[in-house]
């Protein structure tokens, strides 16, 4: 029997024999691990929960079972619960001698198991799903920032030392942190059906708009839970447009904690009115259809793996300016990148773009022609060929 145990840094909520998920981590998400291996332990953090959280989805199901953790948030968090999370991994680890194991870096639950497998020396796997240094350097706490640069070393040490790596760039977080594996295993963990008939439907649309967009719809898809996804920098530039004869609507995609705080900011900045918090949207197709809706995608985040958000909006036709972090570089071109909390960059790329639309279409094409790569059913032969790969270790 193939089993595999896998890290997340995801919060799942149990209610009764069911356990939920605000985010990716459905049992579809799963389901994929489970074309090679029998059986997937998933090593997370979970809470009991008296009500199903709202938009939630299920994820679990047959032959995937959940190794709860306490639900240590922040640095305090951490401090008061890493050694329950500490010694709660490790005998997983203990009473499973027979297992792959694979870490889904980075996140403090990857590196806790690592450090117990490398201790006990046993093999294991690793999906590098963002850049650490990113993702540590721009945490809200001075501890994290302090700590990137050992991460860094931390990270390259362990990707060095795996059996297999993945990563969710083509060669950024390659060259970064290098692994010994002699096959460049690269993959989203999307799963998207590249559809041409929409993106046909979409550039009709886009020629029959005016050259001059006095009114764009734009579009920032992400989760709320941390300030990651640069939603105070579109808000910001948002409050650019006051004295501009061009006034976008922005329609921001997504829930979680820091959503309310981002309401308030928006009043105090006084462009509520130009601003539309749909809050969580929890199917795909409900997704793609706004983003369909919108005239332009922005995401200024100021740390990324490979976002789904803008591989989606590709797909579509959408134009897109994002940060130049991660992976980005690689499918969006200079011209329309900027760097991490420049709001005023992104206003201006806001304007070069709905006053021409010749501009428009030419990004809608090219992003379209790149998502190609990102067709469901390419990226799910590699991520097959990848648990196959590590089944074995």
């Amino acid at each position: 029997m193939k089993i595999l145990t896998l890290t997340t840094e995801q919060r799942f909520y149990k209610n009764g024999n069911k356990v939920y998920v605000i985010g990716d981590e459905d049992y579809s998400f799963w389901k994929r691990y489970l074309n090679v291996f029998d059986t997937v332990f998933v090593i997370g953090r979970l809470v009991e929960v008296a009500n199903v959280p709202p938009k939630s989805k299920v994820s679990s199901g047959d032959r995937v079972n959940f190794i709860g953790l306490q639900d240590y948030q922040g640095l305090g968090g951490i401090i008061r619960d890493l050694t329950k999370v500490f010694f709660k991994i490790k005998s997983t680890i203990n009473a499973s001698n027979h297992s792959t194991y694979l870490l889904r870096i980075p996140g403090l639950i990857g590196y806790l198991t690592w450090l117990i497998l490398f201790s006990k020396r046993k093999n294991y796997a690793i999906e590098l799903v963002a850049d650490p240094y990113e993702e540590s350097s721009s945490a809200g706490n001075i501890v994290s920032k302090v700590l990137a640069p050992l991460i860094v070393l931390i990270t390259k040490f362990i990707c060095k030392n795996a059996s297999e790596v993945s990563y969710v760039t083509q060669e950024v977080l390659q060259k970064k942190y290098p692994s010994r594996s002699k096959v460049n295993y690269s993959y989203s963990s999307l799963d998207l059906k590249i559809d041409h008939k929409r993106f046909n439907a979409y550039s009709e649309t886009l020629n029959e708009k005016p050259n001059y967009l006095n009114r764009p719809k734009l579009i920032l898809i992400g989760r709320m839970n941390k300030p990651f996804k640069g939603v105070d920098t579109a808000l910001q530039m948002m409050n650019h447009s006051k004295k501009s004869s061009v006034s976008p609507e922005l329609h921001l995609i997504g829930g979680g904690a820091l959503l309310e705080h981002y309401k308030k900011y928006a009043h105090k900045l006084d462009i509520i009115k130009d601003c539309v918090f749909h809050g969580e949207v929890t199917t795909k197709k409900d997704v793609i259809d706004l983003i369909f809706q919108s005239d332009i995608m922005i995401l200024p985040s100021r740390r990324e793996g490979l976002p789904r958000a803008l591989i989606e909006g590709m797909s579509v036709g959408v134009p897109i300016i994002a940060s130049n972090v991660a992976g980005i570089p690689e499918l969006l071109p200079e011209e329309l990148l900027i760097k991490p909390n420049d709001s005023k960059k992104l206003f201006d790329l806001v304007i070069k773009l709905s006053i021409d639309k010749d501009l428009r279409k030419k990004h809608s094409k090219i992003n379209f022609k790149k998502s190609l790569f990102y067709d469901v059913t390419n990226l799910t032969k590699i991520r097959t060929s990848f648990y196959q790969a590590i089944s074995s270790i």
